[in-house]
Order: C-alpha cells, then sequence, then structure tokens
C-alpha cells in the first residue's frame, strides 16, 4: 500500500511552546524490540513510516511510538496522526501515535445541510 498525500498541519506543543507538525504517515512495520526513554523510562518502539516529505518524494523513515499507543493495537498498512518536531540538536524527531490519521471534514463532505436549509 501506498501512503496517501501528506497533510502537514502547523501547531504549537501547549506543553513545550514549540512549534510541531503532526501529518499522516502510513505504518508499515513496527519493531518488537522495546526500549526505554533515558530521561523519562517510558517505554517505546520504533516503527517504520511511510510518507510524502515536503517535495511531494514518498520516502519511509523511523519514528517512536510508546507503549501507551502501541499497547492500542495498531495495524500495519493504516495511516496514523505522526508529529514532527526538532530536537535539541536541531535534528528532526517523530513520534506516531495511536489515532487515525483521518483527512478534516469541508463543508463539501455535508453539501446542502447548510446555508439555504430552512428548519423542519
Amino acid at each position: 500500500m501506498v501512503a496517501t498525500k501528506t497533510n502537514y498541519k502547523k501547531r504549537t506543543n501547549k506543553r513545550t511552546g514549540e512549534l510541531e507538525y503532526s501529518f499522516n504517515a502510513l505504518l508499515v512495520s513496527m519493531s518488537d524490540n522495546t526500549i526505554a526513554n533515558k530521561e523519562t523510562g517510558k517505554l517505546y518502539k520504533i516503527a517504520t513510516l511511510k510518507f510524502h516529505n515536503t517535495k511531494g518524494e514518498p520516502v519511509t523513515k523511523s519514528a517512536m511510538c510508546y507503549e501507551a499507543s502501541y499497547s492500542q493495537g495498531l495495524a500495519n498498512n493504516v495511516e496514523y496522526l505522526t508529529t514532527l518536531s526538532l530536537k535539541q540538536d536541531g535534528n528532526p524527531a517523530l513520534l506516531m501515535s495511536h489515532l487515525p490519521a483521518s483527512s478534516q471534514s469541508t463543508l463539501d463532505d455535508f453539501e446542502g445541510l447548510f446555508g439555504n436549509d430552512t428548519e423542519e
């Protein structure tokens, strides 16, 4: 399966105040190995993801996926919400969640429900 067009959404991390981006990424595989975060002790696994970079090119990259997410049950070939942030050294960090990535609905999805309709 090929990842759909990647949609990057800019946001500010409420906890850190840092800029980050959320986007959809296709889960290719999840490592069986569990790693403990050196700072927090929280467990995570390495996920292999496919998505399109900002140039529109398909890429395959690694991301962290914490136990709180992978314990929910994840399936390969499904797109999940992923967050891009910058580490202290300036390199990108990817964090995959268990939340399915879906595009935000638009008014076109509900054509005719709003606007010139009269209340019944």
